[in-house]
């Protein structure tokens, strides 16, 4: 901000008699003048100033003439082109054959409304409530009968040329103010709509973005648009491995990597520690998705640089498209997820798209999930051996634990039934530690020489 109060300030002196202008000239232009000086300090209610005390600075003013109204309109429009306004100007009321005192104050009010104006008369040619009428109640015009006290022309100078620039100051204070609340509530809004780490969309970006692609294909603007949920898998090891600092670089990195297999009408978004989302937009059924999913596993074959360590990692996608699998956001990416939830069921490093059943079956597998938890404490782990015979005596050396799990409604089941979903869960270490110490309580059973196999 460039403060005005200690610059030259610019006094306009609009007059049609020229002996009233060198009276002014005489009594504002003299620099450092006592004259100056002392009436600065009895109307700051300062000490006055000694004659030959030079240590105390005048204001400096730079003085204009205009003789008739149009003429100082004219000197201020050039003024302020400039960028040198004036501070204040002391008008005349009477300038045959020209404007009149108020008529030139509404002229340059009109071009300046910050303009401070004294309008000096020697007659009552309008009353003060006339004044009024023409001018407004304002706080930048004051009145100074002729013929006028030296001191009284060099207070108001003093006064108003310091007011003008106060006020053009607080502006300028309140610009940059406002410009840097703007500035800051814009980083904001961004923020809010931006991912910390990686910089991408967030999910509350993401929906809005997905909104607005639906509203596009509702209207028939675009053919449609398509979900891609991915996880990155075994990401636990990697923050387990390395550290939450090397997880951070991994996201970024596949951040990145997103990014680039993707147009410019597309969002990439993180959706939360290592999910991710892909919307394509427009995109017509779902064979722009699938080209899409295919680079997004042949930009991720290329190991990772994690502070010197090679970290490869694979991912798992769902996909799901718009609008033949669903018309509204809550759907799409519901859809979405079940895909997701079976390509991780399916092995993991693979896209699925959604289908219709996806739901009906993952409602299983999540059933199974929950009645799995129970099944421990209930007793329903069995574990069924099988002899391994000596190929040369015949003779049983070993018995191989095989675990099952009894149902109470599903029946017997066999591993494969739900040691996907015990990954899943997390529950294979406690289904682990039951397996290993029913085992050795059964061996002890076992005759002489005969082990176990786990």
């Amino acid at each position: 901000m460039h403060s005005l109060i200690n610059k030259p300030h610019r006094i306009l002196i609009i007059d049609d008699n020229q002996m009233i202008h060198e009276d002014y000239r005489k009594i504002l232009e003299s620099s450092n003048s006592p004259s100056r000086s002392n009436a600065e300090a009895v109307f700051f209610d300062d000490a006055v100033v000694e004659e030959h005390d030079e240590s105390v600075p005048a204001i400096e003013v730079v003085l204009d003439s205009a003789f008739q109204g149009e003429e100082a309109l004219s000197k201020v429009e050039l003024a302020l082109q400039e960028k040198r306004p004036y501070s204040m100007a002391f008008v005349d009321m009477r300038m045959p054959p020209g404007w009149d005192g108020l008529r030139t104050v509404q002229e340059l009010w009109r071009v300046q409304p910050d303009l401070q104006v004294v309008i000096c008369t020697a007659f009552s040619d309008h009353t003060w409530d006339d004044i009024c009428k023409r001018l407004g109640h304002s706080d930048q015009l004051l009145i100074l009968k002729k013929p006028f006290d030296n001191v009284e022309v060099a207070q108001l100078a003093i006064a108003l040329t310091k007011k003008w620039a106060l006020t053009h100051d607080a502006r300028l204070r309140q610009r940059d103010l406002e410009l840097m609340v703007e500035k800051r509530t814009a980083e904001l809004q961004l923020a809010a709509l931006r991912d910390g780490l990686t910089g991408l969309a967030n999910r509350t970006k993401f929906n809005e973005r997905l909104e607005h692609a639906l509203a596009r294909i509702e209207r028939k603007d675009d053919v449609g648009a398509s979900i891609v949920l991915i996880d990155l898998d075994c990401f636990k090891g990697v923050n387990d491995t390395l550290g939450h600092p090397g997880g951070d670089q991994l996201v970024k990195g596949v951040a990145r990597r997103l990014e680039a297999c993707v147009r410019a009408t597309d969002c990439v978004a993180r959706l939360g520690g290592d999910e991710f989302g892909i919307l394509q937009t427009p995109v017509a059924g779902g064979e722009g998705a699938s080209s899409l999913a295919r680079r997004l596993f042949k930009v991720m074959e290329e190991p990772f640089s994690i502070d010197g360590n090679r970290v490869q990692v694979g991912m798992s996608c769902g996909i799901s498209v718009a609008p033949q699998d669903g018309d509204n956001a809550t759907d799409l990416m519901r859809n979405a997820d079940l895909a997701l939830y079976r390509a991780k069921a399916d092995g993991r490093n693979c896209f699925r798209f959604f289908e219709e059943g996806m739901d009906r079956r993952i409602k299983e597998r999540r059933e199974i999930a929950g009645e799995l938890k129970q099944a421990i404490e209930a007793g329903q782990l069995l574990l069924y051996y099988q002899p391994i015979l000596d190929s040369a005596s015949g003779k049983v050396t070993c018995m191989e634990a095989l675990l099952r799990w009894n149902h109470p409604k599903r029946g017997v089941l066999a591993p494969g039934e739900f040691l996907a979903v015990a990954e899943e869960t997390g529950l294979t270490g406690p289904i682990g530690k039951w397996v290993i110490e029913q085992a050795c309580s059964d061996a002890i059973q076992f005759p002489d020489g005969i082990s176990v196999a786990v």
